[in-house]
């Protein structure tokens, strides 16, 4: 009924409410619904701590929240720095949501399979999660510290889904990195 969006992840789902509070539901594996727990939820439940919130976006079991003062909150799967805020590659559960550390000024987010961007104010895009098939767009190595795709600037909006990300920039042009391209 106060719901201003959605978004949905693999196995769990997000409403961003009127009031800026975040409610999610779904399987909780991971931690996903962000309840402080890994407690399957099949009726939506209040996101804790998160407030002033003005976009979400769901991978496969990690879960964002863009803030009112640009800054980016992140809870679910920590598996290859999904959440930008601490490394490691073994999966494990994160439920409780806390801000990407150094990520301010954004104004978009969204996420794929196991990586979120962020579009800042200034047109740039931050990546961070799982480098596979090069999802990040930065060939780094250090995916779960987030840091700005290289060479990518002007960028109105973005999408990404499973491993692959895209963004559109002012003029237009649509660029994509990332993917899956083993054969099946």
């Amino acid at each position: 009924v106060d719901v201003a969006g959605v978004n949905a992840g693999y196995a769990h789902s997000l409403a961003l409410m009127k009031d800026g509070t975040v409610r999610a539901w779904g399987e909780n594996r991971w931690g996903e619904v962000g309840d402080g727990t890994t407690t399957a939820r099949p009726a939506p439940v209040p996101v804790a701590g998160v407030r002033n919130a003005v976009a979400v976006a769901a991978g496969s079991y990690v879960s964002a929240a863009l803030l009112a003062d640009g800054t980016v909150m992140t809870w679910g799967n920590r598996f290859h720095g999904a959440l930008g805020r601490t490394p490691g590659s073994d999966n494990q559960a994160d439920p409780t949501p806390a801000l990407v550390p150094g990520v301010r000024g954004v104004r978009g987010i969204v996420a794929g399979g196991s990586h979120v961007l962020a579009l800042t104010e200034g047109g740039a895009v931050v990546s961070w999660g799982q480098p596979d098939f090069g999802a990040l767009g930065r060939g780094d190595g250090v995916a779960w510290a987030p840091a700005p795709v290289p060479r990518l600037a002007g960028v109105q909006s973005m999408a990404a889904d499973g491993e692959t990300s895209f963004a559109v920039l002012a003029s237009g042009r649509i660029m994509t990195w990332g993917g899956d391209v083993r054969p099946w």
